[in-house]
């Protein structure tokens, strides 16, 4: 992945030259910090569609970028965007180092490429007419081509394989969205053309209040969730209720499809499953087993054998989810319950502050639940 974000970053850099200083000539012009701003509102809101062993995430960035080429100085557009790129995927959702910059990079690539692709194409036209049209979507298409063969060439690079029929709907999933978003964008300058700062001061508007309320609403999840898990903790809940609990706050906050737990319960071990937030089915498990066969990506890695040490309760935070992790609940007899998280796709972002003092919680009591019900 570093060498492609690289090679992409010096593709970006010779683009540059050919990057036009001013805008098309229109009834208003987008500064930097407005193009950041309608950026950063639709990478908010990502469309996830998962296939077999891939998730691609898809969102109606061409909207923004629509109306930046029209409207925008083209170095204006590639700065605004990569800082909202930077500023999405490294400080909200908190992805790897380098995962941030290579859709950082690419999202600057994107943007130099269709800038200069509109410029060639609309001349000394104008962006409300057919021939703004057609530079549009030529700008779109060519932004697209180098998302996809981004996206390919990192999975080719990890030997990674779609299937035909996997590989061609998430395609046309995307062209479609990019489509739609396009003609959004299409449609977004003509009503600007026509009402000009009216238009653009409504649209920052509404995308700072879409902003504002999705972060809002993510914090309040983790609060309540934390709220729900104090209170089980201060009723003394049986461990399989701390569990369940512990996995629906997991799978909501860090946006993780399936986990799973086996904890005592009676003479027996429970495991309990949860997909998208809800559990699913109670399967009894001997105790005399004292394992758990944790489905990994690929395959199952069994646990049997293994001298396991003391509860690792957050291994899963510091691994930000990028891999399976099996947090293990033992005493000095040996293993007694499993916290399983994660397998079938990546997180949207990595756990905030107060998502980690969540699973923090739920992890201390958790364990202390298992340890508790083992020695009785």
């Amino acid at each position: 992945m570093a060498a492609i974000t690289a090679l992409m970053a010096a593709a970006t850099l010779a683009l540059l030259p050919a990057l036009e200083s001013t805008p098309p000539a229109g009834p208003i012009r987008l500064t930097l910090w407005m193009v950041v701003a309608l950026s950063a509102a639709t990478e908010l809101a990502p469309v996830h569609h998962h296939r077999g062993r891939q998730t691609h995430t898809l969102s109606l960035s061409e909207i923004t970028l629509v109306i930046g080429l029209a409207f925008a100085a083209p170095g204006d557009l590639v700065l605004g965007r990569a800082i909202a790129g930077l500023a999405v995927y490294g400080g909200y959702r908190r992805l790897p180092v380098l995962k941030t910059g290579f859709n950082t990079v690419l999202f600057a690539l994107e943007t130099a490429a269709a800038a200069v692709v509109f410029r060639a194409v609309l001349g000394g036209g104008s962006p409300a007419e057919p021939i703004g049209w057609l530079a549009a979507v030529l700008a779109i298409g060519a932004a697209t081509a180098i998302g996809i063969g981004a996206v390919r060439g990192i999975l080719a690079l990890h030997g990674e394989r779609t299937a035909t029929r996997d590989t061609r709907a998430t395609t046309m999933l995307s062209l479609g969205l990019t489509a739609l978003g396009t003609v959004i964008g299409i449609l977004a300058v003509g009503a600007i053309w026509l009402h000009g700062a009216a238009m653009v001061t409504a649209g920052i508007a509404a995308a700072g209040l879409f902003a504002g309320i999705r972060l809002a609403t993510d914090q309040a999840i983790a609060l309540q969730h934390r709220g729900a898990l104090e209170d089980a903790i201060g009723l003394q809940a049986a461990p399989v209720v701390l569990a369940t609990i512990a996995l629906e706050t997991l799978c909501l906050l860090l946006h993780v499809e399936h986990a799973e737990a086996t904890v005592p319960d009676g003479g027996s071990l429970r495991r309990i499953h949860v997909r998208e937030g809800r559990p699913t089915d109670h399967a009894e498990v001997s105790l005399a087993r004292r394992t758990l066969l944790f489905a990994s990506i690929d395959q199952e890695a069994p646990l049997w054998g293994r001298r396991l040490p003391r509860p690792i309760r957050l291994e899963l935070v510091s691994r930000g989810f990028r891999n399976p992790v099996v947090v293990a609940l033992a005493n000095g007899r040996g293993p007694v319950g499993y916290l399983a998280i994660g397998t079938k796709r990546a997180p949207e972002r990595r756990p905030s502050r107060t998502d980690r003092r969540t699973l923090e919680l739920a992890a201390r009591h958790l364990e202390r639940a298992c340890l508790e019900t083992a020695l009785t």
